[in-house]
């Protein structure tokens, strides 16, 4: 007879069985597979997605860098050139991506651009959970943002300019002439770099309009021997009484000690310290020491008995009436009387604008610009103004100018720029058929018995050139001197880490305007009105550094 367990045995082996986990891991793990799957499909999915992400960020970001440095070029192009720098970053095909239309937009002032992107990839592993795909997007805001600058625009004021941009003919409309493409291109040049502010932190502009003189400006008077600035403030002597075209009194406050003292004349312009054949000092960012001669163009009728040399005939019994020396007016530009005028202040232009923090200000000195005949065009004289505006060595010097500029080279995040423009060759010639050069700011007056100043045209002291002038039919030699100096402040300036770019417009010394730029992208060579503008607005575009904000 077969026995049962007993009740006590059954128990046991209950107990037994309830210890027993063998196989209890294979049951999990079917009763987990799924939610393990997923896990593991999704960490994958999102992997991908993320990757996608990041690719997109980065061509956004370029493509934003891109049209931040053509923003102020038409719309279309902006938008081609972002497009053109995202595609090249994040190719087609990749992760077999729906990427959405590029998003481009900027504010009124084009100083904050926005861009954004989405794309759509399909899932490989969570679709199993009715997740087919996933979206992800990439926004970014570039940020048009100026790096504190000290900008000198050395700018072209030679009679060439009164030509016309496209026939180079003297007859074209005003609108059309070379110095009215110059000053539309800087002026967007300022727009640039300001916007629509009237100031920008840490920004200031001078101008240096230069012939083959320069205007330092009345208020300068300080920079000049003292005995020429009493003489400049003597009704008794000063010779420029004697000007038709400015003899009337100017009250400035010379020594700046509230006064209003009286300029009988004297428009600004200086003779250069040191010698065009020889000597340094007119390379030299050296600072005044009341040692600047003032420009006085000679009276031809007073030195000469020929009529060819009578080309600034101003000390005379018939002075031109107030009436007569208005009509002198931009239409006769092509004429040497009525674009210069006549006396000691004939072809001397408009003054320097120091550095200066306000837009409307930089805009009025490039407005009031024009040509100025008489000379020729001698790029080194506007060069080196245009270092000694940007030299800590005149810090406070300039008259009107913020008295802790120029800033020192090393300034912490502010740059140090100069932009040299020439329409043509450096040249020294007259005027008039004269056999000797036109007077200008290498020309050295010699005190003597007459009045204060006696010169001649082209008139040098012996050290310079033992017959007294500077001879017409030496034209290639004098330019060859001209051009060596020009290089020698170029490098120096370069020296001490002043950004030089250069601008030939229409004419010129290619490899001597290369040569002077910080590298060749910085040279621009442009022929039309055109390349003229795109070169300005090229520089302006570099100065307005670019960030990505966010």
């Amino acid at each position: 007879m077969e026995k049962f367990p007993s009740r006590f045995s059954y128990i046991r082996t209950l107990k037994l069985l309830s210890r027993d986990t063998r196989g209890v891991a294979a049951v999990l793990i079917a009763l987990l597979a799924i939610p393990i799957f997923a896990a593991i499909g999704l960490s994958i999915d999102v992997g991908r997605a993320y990757v996608l992400k990041s690719k997109l960020a980065t061509a956004l970001d370029a493509a934003g860098l891109a049209a931040g440095r053509v923003i102020f070029e038409d719309d279309d192009v902006v938008l081609a050139d972002a497009q053109k720098y995202f595609d090249a970053n994040f190719t087609s095909g990749y992760m077999n991506a729906d990427v959405s239309a590029l998003s481009v937009t900027w504010d009124a002032n084009k100083e904050n651009i926005e861009l954004n992107v989405h794309a759509k990839v399909n899932t490989t592993f969570i679709s199993v959970v009715g997740y087919n795909d996933l979206t992800v997007g990439a926004y970014t805001l570039i940020n048009r943002t100026n790096r504190g600058l000290e900008l000198v625009m050395v700018l072209d004021n030679t009679g060439s300019m009164a030509r016309d941009s496209d026939s180079d003919g003297y007859s074209g409309a005003l609108s059309n002439k070379r110095i009215t493409s110059l000053k539309e291109s800087a002026t967007d040049l300022v727009d640039i770099l300001y916007g629509s502010n009237e100031t920008q932190e840490n920004l200031w502009i001078g101008i240096v309009p230069y012939v083959t003189q320069v205007n330092v400006g009345v208020g300068n008077i300080g920079f000049l021997d003292t005995s020429e600035q009493n003489n400049i403030i003597s009704s008794s002597d000063s010779e420029f009484l004697a000007d038709t075209d400015r003899h009337t009194a100017l009250g400035y406050d010379l020594d700046s000690n509230g006064s209003n003292d009286t300029n009988y004349g004297w428009k600004g312009c200086v003779e250069m310290r040191g010698h065009l054949d020889g000597g340094t000092i007119d390379t030299s960012d050296d600072p005044p020491a009341t040692d600047f001669m003032p420009y006085i163009y000679h009276d031809g009728h007073r030195n000469f008995s020929s009529s060819r040399d009578r080309d600034n005939d101003w000390n005379d019994s018939s002075p031109r009436t107030v009436e007569e020396i208005a009509a002198a007016s931009v239409g006769t530009w092509n004429s040497f009387y009525s674009s210069v005028g006549t006396g000691p202040n004939a072809g001397c232009p408009t003054a320097i604008l120091p550095l200066t923090a306000e837009k409307t200000t930089v805009q009025a000195a490039i407005d009031a610009m024009r040509p100025w005949y008489s000379g020729g065009t001698m790029g080194n004289i506007g060069m080196v103004w245009g270092w000694r505006a940007l030299s800590p060595r005149w810090r406070g010097l300039w008259a009107g100018s913020d008295a802790t500029l120029p800033k020192d080279y090393d300034e912490p995040l502010i740059d140090k720029a100069v932009i040299m423009m020439t329409d043509g060759q450096n040249t020294i010639f007259s005027h008039g058929g004269t056999s000797y050069f036109d007077y200008n700011s290498y020309s050295r007056h010699a005190k003597n018995a007459w009045g204060r100043h006696v010169s001649s045209p082209g008139s040098t002291d012996s050290y310079t050139n033992p017959d007294g002038r500077l001879r017409y039919n030496s034209s290639s030699y004098y330019r060859n001197k001209v051009d060596a100096k020009f290089s020698q402040v170029c490098e120096d300036m370069k020296a001490e880490g002043i950004i030089v770019y250069t601008i030939k417009y229409k004419d010129g010394n290619d490899s001597l305007y290369r040569n002077c730029a910080t590298s060749s992208a910085h040279y621009f060579d442009s022929p039309t009105q055109d390349s003229l503008s795109a070169a300005f607005r090229s520089i302006g575009q570099e100065l307005s550094n670019l960030r990505i904000a966010e």
